[in-house]
């Protein structure tokens, strides 16, 4: 997993993903091969943030979006099966969503009846801020049914120490000045 910086976004804003060179060289985001033959594609967009002394240091770390997405074929191809995404910062202003949400690429057979303005593929189905262990604690049990059930109970004692270790860094996370969901 490799860090770099993003030029659109504020200088003190950082991408972290899974990157490999493409043909030419230049980073792109390589998605995680998983066992049962899936792909795992994450980027995590995070802020450095100034502590409030008078040296100004930037000590800490404010995430302002994600994306996990989940696909059984190359991740390009349009047939993902699911996206969480969390996004505080969103680049389109006009369009209000939940920061945290998650996108299903399936559409249930009642929805098809009713008229809406989205399909169901679009919508930002409301979720909190989830963690990438608790993607991988999903994918693990709901998605490898070939893993023993002894390796299993290994990767989520593993998993849930460190879903502590994130759920401590959330509660004390300096959050940055953004506007509401409400504002506007």
């Amino acid at each position: 997993m490799t860090a770099r910086k993003i030029t659109d976004r504020e200088d003190r804003d950082w991408t972290i993903a899974n990157y490999a060179p493409d043909i030419d060289g230049l980073p792109v985001i390589e998605p995680v091969k998983l066992i049962n033959g899936g792909f795992l594609k994450f980027e995590h967009v995070v802020r450095a943030l100034e502590d409030a002394g008078p040296e100004r240091k930037l000590n800490k770390m404010a995430t302002l979006g994600y994306s996990y997405q989940y696909s059984m074929t190359s991740p390009e191809d349009p047939n993902w099966i699911f996206r969480y995404e969390y996004d505080v910062e969103p680049l389109d202003t006009k369009v209000r969503y939940p920061a945290g949400h998650l996108h299903v690429n399936a559409e249930p057979d009642e929805y098809a009846k009713i008229e809406t303005v989205k399909n169901f593929t679009s919508l930002h189905l409301p979720t909190r801020r989830m963690s990438l262990e608790e993607i991988v604690w999903h994918l693990i049990n709901e998605h490898s049914p070939s893993a023993s059930n002894e390796n299993k109970e290994e990767w989520f004692d593993l998993l849930n120490e460190s879903k502590i270790g994130y759920e401590d860094r959330v509660a004390t996370e300096q959050k940055p000045d953004l506007p509401s969901l409400l504002d506007g």
